[in-house]
């Protein structure tokens, strides 16, 4: 996101699920890329709708079709202000899906992509530029030592690729802060599906 986004002290309360099972079928760790094909592109309309041009890719990729200009209708201070991170899992939740986030890791984005799920990150827009952006990761190449994403604010942004060495440092930056005064970074989050009527939430 180029633009200002709000820190919101929130209570970290991610979904156990994908990237927090105490045991991986060992079988997916030999499985050197993977990419979900059918992530859609959106790009961001301004410079602080990084956000909702993610949001816009998460939501239509599980055929709810959202575009950039439906989350500004529910959320319009994002124009103005930018993205207040809680919304990235917030407006999943919303619209009846069932959501992980949390302080996440390369393992972790690994393990939901081979799922076919896509996972939106907060980070650095760029390594030498502490600017606040969201991006979707939709693949990864460890022959290339690859993530690929989709990112919104870019000229070509459609499935880019960035190095694993630079992602790690554009994931570095804190988006939860305790009472203690300490930080959490490296936020990741994934819808994991639908939420049935007797999910207990």
């Amino acid at each position: 996101m180029r633009g200002f986004v709000s820190f919101a002290v929130v209570l970290l309360a991610s979904v156990a699920g994908l990237c927090h099972a105490d045991a991986a079928d060992a079988r997916d760790f030999r499985i050197r890329s993977h990419l979900v094909s059918c992530v859609p592109y959106v790009a961001q309309s301004s410079p602080r709708t990084c956000g909702a041009a993610a949001l816009a890719m998460l939501l239509s990729y599980w055929d709810n079709p959202t575009s950039e200009g439906d989350v500004l209708k529910l959320h319009p201070e994002i124009a103005d202000r930018g993205t207040w991170v809680p919304l990235l899992w917030q407006v999943p939740q919303k619209a009846a899906f069932k959501v992980e986030y949390g302080e996440g890791s390369e393992k972790c984005l690994k393990q939901l992509l081979r799922t076919n799920r896509p996972v939106i990150v907060f980070q650095w827009a760029q390594p030498k530029v502490k600017r606040p952006h969201m991006r979707v990761v939709v693949g990864y190449d460890d022959v290339a030592e690859v993530f690929i994403v989709n990112d919104p604010g870019a000229p070509k942004g459609e499935r880019m690729r960035i190095a694993y060495r630079e992602f790690e440092k554009l994931w570095e930056i804190p988006w939860f802060t305790a009472d203690d005064g300490s930080r959490k970074s490296h936020l990741y989050v994934a819808v994991l599906g639908r939420r049935n009527a007797d999910d207990v939430r």
